[in-house]
Order: structure tokens, then C-alpha cells, then sequence
């Protein structure tokens, strides 16, 4: 049934009352109405209240409650790094940009990361809750609210419902397509997610309240740069870059399974809608 793949990767979460509003509609809209969903969500539970009842009925040993940590854990990440890289190869011919002008836009933009690597250099340094949840949010690639490649359109979707203006953006010179958007949150902070299709890969658009922005900056996890003569700051997080700026009141946080250079070179073909 169409929904099973979508509905799959997120009954997990759903079962856990973690997913947001919209996204558990689409779930439990969908799990009614399909079996083999319905059965796996049951499943699910069942396997969660068996295990709390576990817990609450005897302590495991400190020694084994340990082992099964780690090994659940190196689990989890196993899985999340074969789907970074699954989607790496899907997308690995999409969109390609020369060498010489990724160099060019690094040294404009005082960029001190590696231009053909996958993040920055920045040693061990403590990673900024704010950069963290964005990438989460953009690895859960959640249902849009509102389908529409039309910028007015998903402007419209926005108005009464943020206290900032939620303008799409559009990347001059380069295969790029607005696919849809949904109400997010940053840090607590309600936000505008846009979904896009650049050069054939998912890019994701935060606009959010630019009072988050300042508690996030003060790390060495997120490096100043400067795109078209615009302060912005870039980290890495989860296997995915996050550019940060602001404009005209509005932050904006792009996130992508890009390297960095990549995702500047994207930020800076950026122009407002």
C-alpha cells in the first residue's frame, strides 16, 4: 500500500509519542487503514511494554546493562550510517560543481574546512545544541504540510501561523525545485522547513526567530565564513552541514548531505523570494 516505506521509518517515534502533530496524523491516518502497518505498530508496542514490565520488575546487572547499551548503540549507529551512505550513492552524480570555483568561494568566504572533505576542523569541539537539532530534523525527512513548488503559495501556508515572515528562497544557476514545507521547530523556537530538490539532492530551508541564533555561535564547532559579503557561520552534525545566517530579521539555517564547500557554494546562489 502506498505509505508503507514513509509510514515504516517513523511508527517507531509514533508508537513513543514523538513525532510532531502533522507527522503523527500521517501514521495514524495511515495505520488504520493498513493491516500489515497496523500489525508491525502492535508489534512494536507490545515489545516497548515488555520491556518496561522487564525493568520495573528487576534490575539488570550493571555489567550486562552496560554490554547491551554499547551494543544496541554501535546498532543505531551501524543503520545510520548505512542510510547516509545509501542515499550518498543515490545521489553521488546529481549535482557536481568545479573544483577551481569551490577553491574560489572558500578563500571569499574565509572557510578554514577541508573543500573536498566532509566537514569542518574543528578538533573535539563541544557540538551547539542548535546545530545538532537541525540536522536531526533534516536527516527525518518528515510529510510536508503543504505541497507546492509555487513560492507564493507556500508563503501563503505560513501566514497567521509564524511570527516571522517566511519567505522561500530560490538558487540562481543551479537544477532546483521547491517541493513543499511544513511548520518546524529550532530550539524550542517555532520555524518555517522548506523542502527542496537541488541538483538532484534534498536540501532542507529553516527560517526561524533570529534571538536563537546568538547562544549558538559562541563554539568552536561553528565556523565564520562570509557568503556574497553576508556573516554566516557553517558546522557539521549527524553526517550533514548546516550553514547559518540571517537576513532582513529572518534566520535562516541550510542543511544537506553535502561536504561543506558544497553547501556554501549552495547558500550562495540563495536569493529571497
Amino acid at each position: 500500500m502506498e505509505g508503507c516505506d514513509e509510514t515504516r521509518r517513523y511508527v517507531d517515534a509514533w508508537v513513543d509519542g514523538e513525532l510532531d502533530p502533522g507527522a503523527a496524523l500521517f501514521v495514524e491516518t495511515h495505520v488504520a487503514r493498513c493491516a500489515s502497518c497496523r500489525e508491525e505498530a502492535d508489534a512494536i508496542r507490545a515489545i516497548k511494554g515488555a520491556l518496561a514490565a522487564s525493568r520495573e520488575g528487576h534490575a539488570s546487572p550493571g555489567s550486562l546493562r552496560s554490554r547491551l547499551l554499547a551494543a544496541l548503540d554501535a546498532e543505531d549507529q551501524e543503520k545510520v550510517a548505512a542510510e547516509q551512505s545509501a542515499r550518498r550513492r543515490k545521489h553521488g552524480s546529481g549535482f557536481v560543481l568545479a573544483g577551481a570555483a569551490l577553491t574560489g568561494l572558500a578563500l571569499a568566504t574565509g572557510w578554514r574546512g577541508s573543500i573536498n572533505g566532509t566537514g569542518p576542523v574543528a578538533g573535539a569541539a563541544m557540538m551547539p545544541p542548535l546545530l545538532d537539532d537541525i540536522a536531526q530534523r533534516h536527516a527525518r525527512n518528515l510529510p510536508v504540510e503543504v505541497t507546492s513548488s509555487e513560492p507564493t503559495q507556500v508563503a501563503n501556508f505560513f501566514t497567521g501561523r509564524l511570527d516571522i515572515p517566511v519567505r522561500p528562497v530560490r538558487f540562481r544557476g543551479v537544477s532546483a525545485r521547491l517541493v513543499g514545507a511544513r511548520i518546524s521547530n529550532v530550539s524550542d523556537s517555532m520555524a518555517a522547513a522548506l523542502y527542496y530538490e537541488v541538483g538532484g539532492r534534498r536540501v532542507t530551508v529553516f527560517m526561524f526567530d533570529p534571538s536563537v541564533l546568538p547562544r549558538a555561535f559562541d563554539t568552536d564547532a561553528l565556523q565564520p565564513v562570509r557568503v556574497n559579503n553576508q556573516p554566516a557561520y557553517v558546522g557539521y552534525a549527524r553526517g550533514y552541514t548546516v550553514v547559518l545566517s540571517e537576513q532582513a530579521g529572518v534566520a535562516y539555517a541550510v542543511a544537506s548531505d553535502m561536504p561543506p564547500a558544497y553547501t556554501l557554494e549552495i547558500m550562495s546562489r540563495a536569493e529571497i523570494q
